[in-house]
């Protein structure tokens, strides 16, 4: 068992997440170590999720903070293990779900590791239409998520929606927050700290996903990270494969052909993925021949 208690943190953005922090809430009550919960709204937008998630601030072992500026990704997660006041830190972002919050926080407290990344997956129960392009997404995904795959890969196979980290290690070595708009700030993260010396461990102790994004909204973001992998290649060679196929194409001189695709097509392909129909083969090419006409044009 992990000694110095365990702060439960969760970055929140346009998410209501009182359910979720309430099943947390009502488990500590059984605990046998100090702990707490602290959500951080970073300058939610929707005025309705803003008003319901204040209610947090009325359960047991919690605290809600609300931020008048969006700090982002990485700097959200940073501003949270600053004000937490334990040893452990738990990071669950706040449109995830839990199926058992004792077993779920007593199995981190039980793992080994400094680092810890538990995983997620689709929750049996989740109702989402079937041409959801994310929900098709994530499926297709679910054979590598366990966490004996994962461990082949411990750090470019992480992600910052569910992981537990020492508080020192994470002040010692805070995410980048020039990572600000969507995307790879985790995959960042996972280099940063094995370029530490620190090796994330990996086990099964997942979130579920059970709230998917229209496809429209799931493109948008898509766009966003090929834009963020753009500005920071530098840092996140050798851990995007989006990145390395990327560069063998530039290699073979042939990224005129892969952006020409786009300026043809393009339009006609984002028509089809935000539709009712979308195809996953074709989100794939999408992506490349959308980040080599962003790389080419620039």
């Amino acid at each position: 068992m992990r000694q110095g208690g365990l702060s439960l943190l969760l970055p929140t953005y346009n998410d209501i997440c009182v359910s979720m922090v309430s099943k947390l809430s009502a488990a500590m009550e059984s605990l046998p170590f100090d702990c707490e919960i602290i959500v951080a709204d970073d300058a939610s937008t929707d005025i309705h999720v803003k008003e319901a998630n204040r209610h947090i601030a009325t359960l047991p072992f919690c605290s809600y903070i609300e931020r008048e500026e969006n700090a982002g990704r990485a700097a959200i997660r940073n501003f949270l293990a600053r004000k937490a006041r334990f040893v452990w830190l738990l990071f669950i972002d706040a449109d995830m779900e839990i199926a058992d919050a004792s077993k779920f926080i007593m199995s981190y407290m039980e793992s080994e590791g400094d680092i810890v990344y538990g995983g997620y997956h689709i929750a049996p129960a989740a109702e989402v239409p079937p041409c959801n392009l994310r929900l098709r997404y994530e499926l297709s995904r679910e054979g590598t998520h366990s966490a004996a795959m994962r461990r082949r890969h411990p750090n470019a196979d992480f992600h910052t929606s569910n992981f537990l980290i020492s508080r020192a290690i994470m002040l010692a070595h805070p995410l980048n927050e020039r990572f600000h708009q969507y995307g790879f700030e985790d995959v960042a993260y996972g280099k940063s700290l094995l370029q530490a010396g620190y090796t994330i461990s990996h086990e099964d102790i997942p979130t579920e996903f059970t709230k998917f994004e229209s496809n429209r909204v799931f493109i948008e973001k898509t766009e966003t990270s090929l834009h963020t992998l753009l500005d920071f290649k530098d840092e996140l060679r050798g851990v995007s494969r989006l990145e390395a196929v990327s560069a063998r194409i530039s290699k073979l001189h042939a990224d005129f052909l892969f952006s020409g695709l786009y300026r043809l097509l393009g339009r006609w392909w984002r028509s089809r993925l935000v539709g009712d129909c979308p195809s996953l083969r074709l989100f794939g090419l999408y992506k490349l021949c959308y980040f080599i006409h962003l790389r080419s044009s620039r």
